[in-house]
């Protein structure tokens, strides 16, 4: 496998991007993708909003890691809140409209537990998301094959969970993670439950 052929969609940084500057400000995001080592530095546009990031763009993921890189280095003391803040708010503007109002119909715990490889796949390429019913409340969530994995990403993707099943209507929502290959375990795991 090619660094070339491990991707990250716009659609799955954007948001958090457009968040990054309402929070912290264009400067500070502009610092850190100044720092971005060559060549993935050209990758972005420092003078755009959200770096040029286009939601239906395909990006090499390690650019897109060494973005991340300079907001975890940037962050160290408030990474937790950088990533619940940043993957609520990638969910809020994701769900807006029609589309929550779809969502919230449409959607039950059980339809986006089949759905999350189709739904993961719209993000990260490569890589497999399973969910697997906990209980009559809960699903295990596993991710494997996932060369795009990035710490903070994966925060992310934990936290964003919680929004998730929040906005189908589940209750007392509860995401913690059981596993990470950041911490040399061989997939990343975090079991989902709820109260109904």
């Amino acid at each position: 496998m090619t660094e070339s052929t491990v991707r990250m969609k716009g659609a799955g940084i954007v948001h958090f991007l457009d968040w990054y500057v309402g929070r912290f400000g264009h400067p500070r995001l502009q610092a850190t993708a100044a720092a971005i080592p060559d060549p993935h530095r050209a990758q972005f546009d420092p003078e755009d909003r959200v770096l040029g990031v286009l939601s239906s763009a395909w990006y090499p993921a390690a650019a897109i890691h060494a973005l991340l890189d300079g907001f975890v280095a940037d962050h160290r003391d408030d990474r937790e809140v950088l990533a619940r803040e940043g993957a609520k708010a990638t969910i809020d503007a994701t769900l807006t409209g029609v589309y929550r109002w779809l969502f919230q119909t449409m959607m039950s715990p059980d339809r986006y537990g089949r759905s999350a490889q189709k739904l993961f796949s719209r993000y990260y390429e490569p890589g497999t998301m399973t969910k697997t019913p906990l209980g009559d409340a809960g699903h295990l969530s596993i991710v494997r094959d996932w060369p795009g994995h990035h710490p903070l990403l994966c925060d992310m993707l934990v936290h964003t969970a919680e929004y998730v099943y929040s906005a189908l209507g589940c209750r007392n929502v509860r995401s913690p993670r059981t596993a990470c290959v950041s911490e040399g375990a061989p997939e990343c795991r975090f079991e989902i439950t709820w109260s109904r």
